[in-house]
């Protein structure tokens, strides 16, 4: 995922718009349901909402990044919030309530028919939606915590979905998931993955009420989604056990997972699960914890794209690589440099095939460490381009270097971009 580039056009230009056009502005009211995100770096937090939407609030009361909220405001639509590199309306006058979004299955109690989560917890439901016992259903709602039991009012509920793919038509009309299984499915809104940053390919976490197929498509409605964890990096050790460390994401945490289990210290994985971002009322948390999480033997390579074949040749020792996915193709045309990293399928001499890999734009350049005006140390390349590298080597200020890795828009760098996984070395001079 590009993560805040489009949105940051976006925005910028609606801004500009609004600054120039001396437009009298309208109040426009706010009623949806969302997750608040700590956005790269953690300065700021960010409400994505299940439309597609990126909001701030005014206030988000006693909640925290992560919770899954109800919220009712309002916002002048001539105005424009920030946080870091992102910016949306900003919602005043507001509600905020606790809310659910999630699948479990209906049980029989003394006090009736209740939502029990695959995690054991029990909810009253306002619209039990006439099912029996046994039904797995997809229920969202707000939470009133004030019930006996806490009770999803004003709820949704019907057959549900849960499970992990790829977003493969992003035409708002026409918005298309492609669950790992195979099947097609259409979703009638993007949910808490924002809009101006998904691009075709986008790896998602998908949950929603499932309808009959319409010509092999199954519709999904209610949809709520985020997008999932996928990274390569290393197996560390941690207390009491092993972690993970990302090296495509920069300014990570260590992330822990069940997945992880059993893999030895030092070992180079590619680990696949829900993001630590969206949690509903009562949902138990633990810090930057991976949840569904899957892991397997990662490869990564910098190399030349060909779209027709799926595949990469690494610019390091000449592997073909064969990829699930190629990237969407509007940022990864045939011939392009890419990046790609994911799990190994298989493997054989000169050969290897991945599996529910990422692709990103791949940067090869050549310039001196020097300070950077929001991140340091910078490579200042030979055609003046400001790169953060997330390995920057120890080398001091001054020295020429060549840099190989993967470019990133999830930084927290507002001059520089970013690269990801990187490689570096010094690189002699030309005389």
């Amino acid at each position: 995922m590009l993560e805040g580039f489009g949105r940051m056009i976006v925005v910028t230009s609606v801004a500009m718009m609004i600054a120039s056009s001396g437009v009298v502005g309208a109040i426009v009211p706010v009623s949806t349901q969302g997750v608040l995100v700590q956005q790269s770096g953690g300065a700021c937090i960010t409400f994505e909402a299940d439309n597609g939407q990126t909001y701030l609030l005014d206030s988000q009361g006693s909640f925290v990044a992560g919770d899954r909220i109800q919220v009712d405001g309002s916002y002048d639509d001539t105005t424009v919030g920030w946080c870091g590199n992102t910016g949306g309306p900003r919602i005043g006058n507001l509600t905020i309530k606790p809310a659910f979004a999630g699948v479990g299955t209906l049980v029989s109690t003394a006090f009736g028919i209740r939502l029990q989560t695959d995690d054991g917890r029990l909810f009253a439901l306002q619209n039990s939606g006439g099912s029996r016992a046994g039904t797995a259903v997809y229920v969202q709602g707000t939470v009133d915590t004030a019930a006996r039991t806490p009770t999803i009012i004003n709820n949704v509920i019907g057959p549900s979905f849960s499970g992990f793919g790829r977003i493969t038509d992003i035409d708002p009309a026409n918005i298309r998931f492609t669950a790992e299984s195979g099947q097609v499915y259409s979703l009638d809104r993007f949910g808490s993955v924002p809009i101006y940053t998904t691009i075709v390919g986008d790896y998602v976490f998908v949950e929603g009420i499932r309808a009959k197929a319409i010509n092999g498509v199954i519709p999904l409605t209610s949809v709520t989604a985020r997008p999932a964890f996928n990274a390569s990096g290393r197996v560390v050790a941690a207390s009491g056990g092993v972690a993970f460390d990302a090296d495509t994401l920069i300014f990570a945490p260590q992330y822990t997972a069940s997945a992880l289990t059993g893999q030895a210290v030092g070992s180079k994985v590619y680990l696949r699960g829900r993001n630590a971002d969206d949690y509903d009322f009562g949902e138990a948390r633990t810090a930057n914890n991976i949840r569904l999480s899957r892991v397997g033997a990662s490869y990564t390579a910098v190399g030349y794209l060909d779209r027709a074949t799926k595949t990469v040749i690494n610019l390091d020792d000449g592997t073909l690589v064969n990829l699930e996915w190629p990237g969407d193709p509007l940022f990864h045309p045939t011939g392009s440099i890419v990046y790609v990293a994911g799990p190994i399928a298989s493997q054989g001499p000169g050969t290897v095939t991945l599996s529910h890999n990422q692709a990103r734009p791949g940067v090869i350049a050549i310039g001196r460490i020097t300070s950077g005006v929001t991140c340091s140390p910078i490579v200042l390349t030979q055609q003046n381009a400001r790169i953060f590298p997330k390995n920057n080597g120890g080398f001091p200020f001054f020295e020429h270097v060549r840099i190989v890795g993967g470019l990133t828009f999830d930084s927290p760098c507002y001059d520089e971009s970013s690269v990801v996984d990187n490689t570096i070395a010094i690189e002699p001079i030309d005389r």
